[in-house]
């Protein structure tokens, strides 16, 4: 046998902890299957923005604020874990899209951009 075919066989060492795995262990807490939406429903106080239109979400004392620009316009009374999740690593900011428009309730539905 030869020195090559003994190398081949014993295990390598490798480093205990991946960087890049530690790094992104929030994604693993928080990611969505491929296809799948994370959405919330928002309270409007004022007029309500077209489907389509983007909006912030803003983590403010343990609120989340809609943003219209530079305005608040509603907030998010019951949001899922994963959205405070995402929130709190975006540095309290994210982006959304208006998917629907309940006038009645004085609410909207929001899509997350990813």
């Amino acid at each position: 046998m030869g020195n090559d075919f003994l190398r081949k066989q014993r295990e390598s060492r490798t480093k205990g902890w991946n960087r890049q795995l530690y790094i992104g262990t929030h994604d693993l807490l928080a990611s969505l299957a491929p296809g799948e939406e994370l959405g919330c429903r928002a309270s409007v106080f004022g007029e309500m923005p077209p489907v389509g239109r983007k909006l912030i979400l803003q983590l403010l004392d343990g609120a989340i604020k809609v943003r219209d620009e530079n305005i608040c316009i509603g907030e998010v009374k019951r949001p899922k874990p994963e959205l405070l999740l995402d929130l709190q690593y975006g540095r309290g900011l994210a982006i959304v899209h208006v998917r629907a428009q309940l006038p009645a309730a004085s609410c909207i539905d929001l899509i997350v951009e990813r």
